[in-house]
């Protein structure tokens, strides 16, 4: 089967997050499965196992998306178009073939957070009003985002839930920490309210003490920097097996989040035992199950009492940890390729 599959970036792009990471495991594990897969993303771009062309550059692929799709795409049994706020609008120029809209989540309020004036409301406006009712056919990585699709014009029924996979965890990683550990892994951008995060860790420390490790890197990073909040250090973005280490070594991963489309983050802390405190939006909600292998809150109040309250549970932490490495192990690539396989082939 050829699958053609247009994406904001590429998984070796700096801007790359958990939407990039699920593409590149479904491209591999669809090309191990014997089809022709072909990623169409702007540069940069690495080197992978299936095929990948370049599509213009960030804002340019978007006005080049017709003369990309006639060169490239229009002989493929399946365009997937990777929605990320803005559509491809693929349907438009393939009306007698299958397309599919793959939405990790709706970014809604986030095109004020990025964008100002016109800019916003009109990327919102395609966002929210002509991209659910454009495309006939969608798959989303969570209930929460089927349900924002649907709330937002898409028809009932023409959504499949492919549920993210995960790796197993690497052998040998270390243990807990003797001294509290809080971790966050994220992009440092404003959907992942880091400075809310700071904000709480200079009330909570004064409780719990320990430390406060962000790894990830993004705009917001110098920013955040300047806050010269005590006991917390800035790792930037670093090798995967060093996140491990970390994520393995931690009491509790912290997610501000104000929304996911899944929070692949969270079961990457789950599988080495570490459970999560987390605000209960979109997406993230359907990552943790609250009080069995995390901890779900509504606003920052909550949010710091719980903080403290596990900081100084260890046989809480612990049970939350293990129930949650329980249910990691459920999760793997080749479940949520064998899935989405077959939704592309109609098995």
């Amino acid at each position: 089967m050829k699958i053609h599959i247009n994406a904001w970036h590429d998984i070796a792009s700096p801007g790359a997050g958990g939407s990039e990471v699920v593409i590149d495991r479904a491209a591999e594990e669809l090309t191990r499965r014997g089809h022709e897969v072909t990623l169409s993303v702007p540069r940069p771009a690495g080197t992978h196992p299936y095929r990948t062309v370049i599509s213009g550059g960030f804002y340019t692929q978007f006005l080049r998306s017709p003369f990309n799709y006639l060169a490239r795409g229009r002989n493929a049994d399946v365009v997937i178009d990777v929605i990320n706020g803005l559509p491809f609008f693929t349907p438009l120029w393939r009306r007698r073939k299958r397309t599919i809209g793959f939405v990790h989540h709706i970014h809604d309020e986030q095109w004020k957070d990025s964008y100002s004036g016109v800019v916003a409301f009109v990327g919102r406006f395609l966002e929210l009003r002509v991209m659910p009712r454009l495309y006939k056919e969608f798959i989303t990585v969570s209930r929460s985002t089927a349900e924002d699709l649907e709330r937002h014009g898409a028809t009932p029924g023409s959504i499949t839930i492919v549920p993210n996979g995960l790796d197993p965890a690497p052998a040998d990683l270390p243990g807990k920490d003797d001294e509290l550990l809080f971790v966050m892994v994220a992009r440092l951008v404003p959907n992942k309210r880091v400075a809310l995060l700071l904000d709480m860790w200079r009330e909570v420390q004064k409780t719990t003490g320990g430390r406060l490790v962000i790894i990830g890197d993004g705009p917001k990073r110098e920013k955040l920097q300047s806050m010269r909040v005590p006991h917390c250090e800035f790792v930037g973005q670093i090798h995967d097996l060093d996140r491990d280490s970390y994520l393995s070594r931690a009491s509790l991963l912290m997610v501000t989040s104000r929304r996911e489309g899944w929070g692949l983050t969270i079961l990457e802390a789950a599988r080495v035992g570490t459970p999560t405190l987390a605000f209960n939006v979109a997406g993230v909600r359907d990552a943790i199950v609250n009080g069995v292998t995390g901890v779900l809150v509504n606003d920052s109040q909550e949010f710091m009492d719980q903080w403290c309250a596990l900081a100084d549970d260890a046989t809480t932490r612990r049970a939350l940890g293990e129930s949650a490495r329980q249910r990691a192990a459920t999760f793997s690539w080749e479940q949520s390729s064998a899935l989405l396989e077959a939704v592309l082939t109609g098995d």
